[in-house]
C-alpha cells in the first residue's frame, strides 16, 4: 500500500494540511474484523481474494445483526466532523465499500466525532499514538498490478490486473493526541463569522 494513493503522503488532494496523529497500528491479535494495538507491524496480512470478501460480508452482516441504528449526519460546518470517512494522509474521502465498512463500525463505536482514519505508521509518523487496546478497522485497496507474458504470436504483452488487499484503519480520535492544524483554525474562524451576521 506505499506506493498507493491512501498511503502517499505526496499524493494530496490539497497541500498544507496539517496533521499531527498517531495510531499504534502494532498489528496484533485478531479479533472479529478488527486488530487490538499491540506490538510489531503489520499493514498487510497476505490472504486469498475470497478470504478478503468473507472478511469483509461478515463485517457487514455483523453489523445488521447487531441493529445498529440508521447513521445521521450531524448538521456542522466543520470539515473535520463525520460525514465521508476520509484518509488523513491524502485528504481524499474513501470509495465504494470502504465508506460502508467505516461507518459500520463508527456505529459500533457510540460514533466518532471525527470523519479522520489513518494506519499507525502514519500517525506515528505525525506524533501521536494510538490508545491502548483500541482496535484498527479494516478495510480494503484494490492495487494494480502488470505482468507481462507472451502471447501465442510469440510477442510480450503487458497483463493488468487489480488485486485485493487489506490494510488497517484507526479513527483519528482513538489516538492519544492529535492536531488537525489550518482546518481547525479556518472551521472556527467560519463560525465566528456566522455568528456575527446571525441578527
Amino acid at each position: 500500500m506505499t506506493d498507493q494513493r491512501q498511503f502517499s503522503e505526496q499524493d494530496t488532494c490539497y497541500r498544507g494540511f496539517v496533521a499531527s496523529a498517531t495510531p499504534t497500528h502494532r498489528g496484533g491479535h485478531r479479533q472479529g474484523q478488527s486488530f487490538i494495538a499491540s506490538q510489531s507491524s503489520r499493514e498487510n496480512d497476505v490472504k486469498s481474494q475470497a478470504e478478503i470478501r468473507r472478511s469483509v460480508t461478515g463485517q457487514i452482516l455483523q453489523a445488521l445483526k447487531s441493529g445498529l441504528p440508521p447513521w445521521r449526519r450531524p448538521w456542522s460546518d466543520d470539515p473535520n466532523a463525520p460525514g465521508h470517512h476520509t484518509s488523513l494522509s491524502t485528504g481524499c474521502p474513501y470509495r465504494g465499500v470502504n465508506q460502508i465498512i467505516l461507518q459500520c463500525s463508527a456505529m459500533r463505536s457510540g460514533c466518532f466525532k471525527s470523519k479522520w482514519w489513518s494506519t499507525y505508521n502514519q500517525i506515528q509518523q505525525n506524533g501521536a499514538n494510538v490508545r491502548k487496546g483500541q482496535k484498527g478497522t479494516r478495510i480494503l485497496l484494490w492495487k494494480p498490478i502488470c505482468r507481462k507474458r507472451v502471447s501465442e504470436e510469440g510477442k510480450e504483452i503487458d497483463e493488468n490486473f487489480l488485486v485485493m488487499r487489506e490494510f488497517v484503519v484507526f479513527n483519528i480520535e482513538q489516538s492519544t493526541t492529535f492536531r488537525l492544524g489550518w482546518r481547525l483554525r479556518t472551521s472556527r474562524r467560519k463560525s465566528k463569522r456566522s455568528s456575527s451576521r446571525v441578527g
